[in-house]
């Protein structure tokens, strides 16, 4: 792949891959718009590392709390269990759609991804007059109820155009969550989502080539400081209410990708 796919694939990545408009969506409209081949599962799997690092190095000081305080703190102990609670959730859902074949028939479908992004940014406007639940500044609280919403929220979003980090804060706010916490808890459950995800495509293809390293430090570099972006980018304007400004963006990109792939 040229260096100039590798870029643009991960400034893609880093960017939709936290902002609440779906990264695996801009990737298949992108490869459309560009008319270049799909990349390869490695250098997927490398942008998906470094957006994954890019959450870790954010949060930072949440994850070194977890680490340090799991077997100290009932609280500490509480989330991790509702991330695992989620994750497995999220894993059976991604599971069961992907041995039934319906991902496989639409992923590469940009009218299929339009649909999506127009379901995401109903998603995105349905909480805009959602009253956030209160705020813990220091423990990150969430119930076991809220946990599954989630982990079904971030299962559906296996489905390209359907944003993963969109759907999650939305079910987070849906369960009385606030804005920060909503996002932070779909943050830190992007981390085990994507490891295991990549993971889990290395494993379906154990004979894949390396590939040109140069491809890979290129989109690895690029999505990890846009993600790092994207990140910091989010958190402000979910502070601020702004949601609806990725409600409108999915319903221009979705209306568009409906109306040039399917009439034209």
């Amino acid at each position: 792949m040229p260096s100039i796919s590798a870029f643009i694939l991960g400034l893609v990545q880093g960017l939709t891959e936290f902002l609440p408009v779906s990264s695996s969506g801009h990737l298949v409209i992108a490869s459309k718009l560009l008319e270049y081949q799909s990349p390869g599962l490695i250098l997927v799997t490398v942008v998906h590392i470094a957006t994954t690092l890019a959450v870790i190095i954010y949060f930072r000081k949440r994850f070194a709390s977890l680490f340090v305080d799991v077997f100290n703190d009932t609280n500490c102990r509480k989330l991790v269990l509702m991330l695992g609670l989620s994750f497995c959730t999220t894993a059976v859902i991604g599971i069961g759609l992907e041995r039934s074949g319906v991902i496989d028939a639409v992923v590469g479908s940009p009218v299929f991804v339009g649909f999506m992004l127009l379901v995401t940014g109903g998603a995105l406007l349905s909480v805009l007059r959602l009253q956030p639940g209160q705020e813990t500044t220091e423990r990150l609280q969430i119930s076991w109820k809220v946990a599954l919403m989630v982990g079904l929220a971030q299962g559906v979003a296996i489905f390209p155009g359907i944003s993963r980090s969109g759907f999650t804060i939305v079910a987070g706010l849906w369960g009385g969550m606030g804005r920060r916490s909503a996002a932070e808890f779909s943050f830190l459950l992007s981390v085990p989502t994507l490891l295991a995800a990549s993971l889990f495509e290395l494993w379906r293809e154990p004979d894949l080539a390396l590939g040109n390293s140069l491809d890979m430090l290129i989109a690895g570099l690029v999505a990890f400081i846009t993600g790092l972006a994207g990140i910091h980018w989010l958190m402000r304007w979910l502070q601020r209410g702004r949601l609806w400004w990725f409600a409108a963006y999915c319903g221009v990109i979705g209306s568009g990708s409906v109306a040039y792939w399917g009439f034209f």
